[in-house]
């Protein structure tokens, strides 16, 4: 404003040269454009002098525009990832508000740098650039981390028998989730009828055969890289089996009796046998032998043969104990009838239960033999001897006997 007499006239200049018609106390300027831009001042006069006034700067603030968006990318785990916005234009001084999924980030400044990156920096990213004038947010690029396979759990050895199944197993982590090859002996695997999982963390082999026996490995792959498991040595061994099983025995006391079964399988194969359903020590060989046979050594034999894949057992094998038999007192009874006390030579203990094995016959002239007694007719134990009672002498003048254990 301006005080004086008489009131004066206004003459008002943009850097020093006047604006014409611009006479007033006040000067508009609509629409503002750069060209409008600069120091204003006013001459204030009247007849008695003139005075100007101080000068006045004329500026605007342009909102920024971003003509360069952060770029969508890929990272590996560990590695740098950067981020930078441009803007084409904005009156400084211009601010920045990075944020990843919605949550601001300390950064202030057109770029953004993520050093180690990790999984969890995954995610979108936006800026807001900001002055007096306005702001303006960038479109949002996508941070996508990727982390190279790693092995969390690694196969093992397998022993298995042959016409079984295996299985390998492995565990793995990566992002992205990795693929698997499995390889036999460096040899990549095919999906087949008896393989499958072979691009999986399962591998399974079915029907084995001894030469699925070998070392088997994985890869685990994705674009970020690859794992290799440890080495696994899968061997197939054939179980036991019985192909010609303990047959039954007969012998003399005093003589000698063996089992010899036959057996296939994967050595070592281990036995024990068994007599009457115990175990007999130390008889862990393929066969079995008896010296010197007794009374006591007849029963049923078998064994159990077990490798590491497998065990059977064999059927029983019976061992009959025989003896050559001593005719001892001849008695004459009432009626005709003779009592005939017989026993193992070896003056072996003649139980009962051995009364069914011996076979009795007779004879007038020891050329024709008929016989008296089988399965146990007639005969009683009794002082460690058996004794038959000959029903059939009535009437005979004289009778011969001899008696056979069957």
């Amino acid at each position: 404003g301006s005080l004086a007499s008489p009131p004066p006239s206004y003459q008002w200049r943009k850097n020093g040269q006047e604006i014409a018609g611009a006479t007033s106390r006040f000067l508009n300027i609509f629409g503002v454009q750069a060209a409008d831009l600069g120091g204003y001042d006013v001459v204030v006069a009247n007849g008695l002098g003139s005075v100007t006034s101080r000068v006045a700067q004329l500026s605007f603030v342009v909102a920024p525009q971003i003509s360069e968006n952060p770029v969508s990318q890929v990272a590996i785990v560990g590695s740098t990832a950067t981020f930078r916005v441009v803007a084409g234009q904005g009156t400084p001084p211009l601010s920045y508000s990075w944020t990843r999924d919605n949550t601001a980030l300390p950064n202030t400044t057109a770029t953004l740098v993520i050093t180690n990156v990790t999984v969890s920096d995954a995610g979108g990213y936006r800026v807001i650039v900001a002055n007096a004038g306005g702001a303006a947010t960038s479109q949002a690029a996508t941070l996508t981390v990727q982390e190279p396979p790693r092995i969390t759990g690694q196969p093992e050895n397998l022993l298995k028998p042959a016409g079984g199944s295996a299985r390998f197993t492995v565990g793995a982590v990566g992002q992205p989730a990795p693929g698997y090859q499995w390889y036999r002996d460096g040899i990549a695997l095919s999906g087949s009828a008896r393989h499958s999982g072979v691009s999986s963390p399962d591998l399974q082999i079915a029907d084995l055969v001894l030469t699925d026996g070998a070392e088997y490995l994985v890869v685990a792959a994705n674009p970020a890289g690859s794992a290799t498991s440890r080495v696994a040595q899968l061997t197939v061994q054939l179980p036991p089996v019985i192909v010609v099983q303990p047959a039954d025995r007969a012998g003399l006391i005093g003589g000698a009796m063996s089992l010899a079964p036959q057996v296939t399988g994967t050595p070592p194969l281990r036995f024990q046998w068994y007599f009457n359903s115990q175990p007999v020590p130390g008889e862990t060989g393929p066969s079995l032998v008896r010296q010197q046979l007794l009374r006591g050594h007849q029963g049923r034999y078998g064994f159990v043969v077990s490798n590491l894949v497998g065990i059977v057992v064999s059927r029983d094998a019976y061992l009959r104990v025989r003896s050559r038999q001593s005719i001892g007192q001849l008695t004459s009874l009432a009626g005709g009838e003779f009592r005939l006390v017989f026993g193992d030579s070896g003056g072996e203990v003649m139980a009962a239960d051995l009364s069914s094995n011996f076979v009795i016959e007779a004879s007038g002239d020891l050329a024709n033999w008929s016989v008296i007694s089988t399965n146990g007719a007639d005969v009683v134990s009794t002082n460690l001897q058996l004794q038959f009672r000959d029903r059939s002498a009535p009437g005979l003048n004289r009778r011969f006997y001899r008696v056979f254990e069957r």
